[in-house]
């Protein structure tokens, strides 16, 4: 239902973005460094959003197919929470390597889903099951920055190193409430203290 859910919003928005053809979709809701101190919603609205078709096919694409094994191994709600704050983990690592000076805005699911790939590595692993498949895969989507250079590279590092923290909590929280919903929160107040020292130091 998640994943579904997830899949419908970014299809509903690629459509209104493309219908309107006045880009204040992208203008307004974007990750662009430079306001992202004054305009905090951007590191997750960003994530809903893509640059164009071949973009959402491919983020939704892995969507579908590695939300239709997380999301009933994890259940909705720890499926949804690594999905969203693996997105804020990229949208915080391309501001980090990104100058804060840059009016160049990022959008797409493409942090939350290479979180979706950190956490199936580290759950698999911790399962014992096989990773191959999943390495290929992730393998050919950092290729793809290289073949469509406009990519944020930035938020797929951030997104993986987000989804594999929160996956290693996952792990070990199996039936723990409080361990699984604490570790994700001290996850995101450290995500969040290093996007807010990124613009208070400069």
């Amino acid at each position: 239902m998640v994943t579904t859910s997830l899949i419908g919003v970014c299809a509903a928005l690629y459509v209104l973005q493309t219908a309107s053809g006045s880009g204040w979709l992208f203008q307004k809701f974007s990750l662009l460094p430079i306001l992202g101190w004054s305009e905090p919603w951007r590191f997750i609205t960003s994530a809903f959003l893509h640059g164009g078709l071949m973009h959402i096919v491919f983020n939704m694409f892995a969507l579908w197919l590695l939300g239709g094994y997380l999301e009933p191994m994890l259940g909705r709600l720890r499926f949804v929470l690594l999905y969203l704050v693996s997105a804020l983990g990229g949208g915080v690592a391309y501001v980090l390597l990104t100058p804060l000076t840059s009016r160049v805005g990022a959008v797409g699911a493409s942090g939350a889903v290479f979180g979706l790939f950190g956490a199936v590595i580290i759950l698999n692993k911790a399962l014992r099951r096989d990773t191959a498949g999943i390495w290929v895969n992730l393998a050919i989507n950092a290729v793809l920055p290289f073949v469509y250079p406009n990519i944020a590279w930035q938020a797929h590092v951030g997104g993986f190193l987000t989804g594999m923290a929160l996956a290693f909590v996952y792990a070990r929280a199996r039936r723990n409430q409080t361990l699984a919903y604490g570790g994700t929160a001290a996850i995101t107040l450290a995500i969040g203290a290093l996007g807010a020292a990124r613009y208070l130091v400069g």
